[in-house]
């Protein structure tokens, strides 16, 4: 935990990505969006250039919105432990079979005494361990799987494609069962990689949804409302500079000289750094945060070599 000179918790994540526990400001619309078309079209492709925060919306998002849209149905889902597929190879079985089952079976649900050891669960193809833990999801008909960062599949191992045929293949055998819902997010530099494996999942992942960066409004609410709730708030100006700092971009002139012009989006994760290393130059006592404030920062991109310094 990160605190400023005044022990208070610092409200910005950083460069790593939001949890459930956290609230993530800004992507409301997102968030709404995202959790329809999943409950509505079953499987889904999530996608967006580096970034936008595609793990922070399913992880702060996607999942405690289906926990709390579970508290009203019959019949609620049952929400399965992220899924990485590049987790490292153990064994020479297929890392990408293994790597799924591994993040299943980190579930809260399945008691520490009955979790199966790797040597077990490279016996198991999808539906053989499925079946195994039929009796740990809580009655729920409907379960739904997140395979998080799943470009992963293509950039592990650019050579092992016979493994990644027999992962499509049973991943496409095991989501013909219409009980099963799945998300799939990855950057969309990565999509094209996919083509030659998706005639082997049902429906191909036709329905495909795009995060963007943040625009203007949603950036100024990222920035604004942490520090408003820890009783510290940026004033309009200052809220309004640094998010116009964020979104400016060089563009090369004609004559081949760069101008400083303001873009149309902000990187989340550059917001939340520079917010965070703000957070941590705060004053003792400090009671708001104005253009005076910004100005102790210095600049966006000196603020952004400090952080990843401090860091390394």
């Amino acid at each position: 935990m990160s605190v400023n000179q005044g022990n208070q918790e610092n409200p910005y994540v950083g460069p790593r990505a939001f949890t459930k526990n956290e609230v993530l400001y800004g992507r409301d619309r997102e968030r709404r969006d995202l959790f329809s078309l999943l409950v509505a079209e079953r499987l889904v492709m999530l996608y967006s250039p580096s970034g936008a925060g595609k793990s922070s919306l399913i992880q702060a998002g996607l999942i405690p919105d289906f926990i709390d849209k579970n508290k009203n149905r019959p019949m609620p889902f049952y929400i399965a432990p992220v899924i990485r597929v590049g987790l490292p190879a153990a064994t020479e079985a297929n890392r990408y079979i293994l790597g799924t089952l591994q993040s299943l079976e980190k579930s809260s649900d399945i008691p520490e005494g009955e979790k199966m050891s790797l040597q077990d669960l490279v016996k198991l193809d999808f539906d053989l361990y499925f079946n195994k833990r039929q009796t740990f999801l809580k009655e729920s008909k409907y379960t739904v799987f997140i395979f998080d960062q799943f470009e992963e599949i293509l950039t592990v191992d650019p050579t092992d494609q016979d493994k990644k045929i027999e992962f499509f293949t049973q991943l496409g055998k095991f989501l013909q069962d219409r009980n099963r819902w799945a998300l799939f997010a990855l950057r969309e530099d990565y999509i094209a990689g996919l083509d030659p494996f998706l005639h082997l999942i049902p429906t191909r992942l036709k329905t495909t949804f795009r995060l963007n960066l943040l625009e203007e409004k949603a950036a100024l609410e990222a920035v604004q409302r942490p520090a408003e709730k820890c009783g510290i708030p940026f004033s309009t100006e200052a809220a309004q500079t640094l998010v116009d700092n964020l979104r400016t971009v060089q563009v090369r002139q004609n004559d081949g000289t760069p101008k400083s012009e303001r873009g149309p989006y902000i990187e989340p994760v550059q917001l939340q750094v520079v917010c965070r290393r703000l957070w941590e130059k705060l004053p003792l006592g400090a009671t708001s945060i104005e253009i005076s404030t910004l100005s102790d920062l210095g600049n966006i991109d000196n603020a952004l070599a400090e952080y990843y310094a401090d860091v390394d």
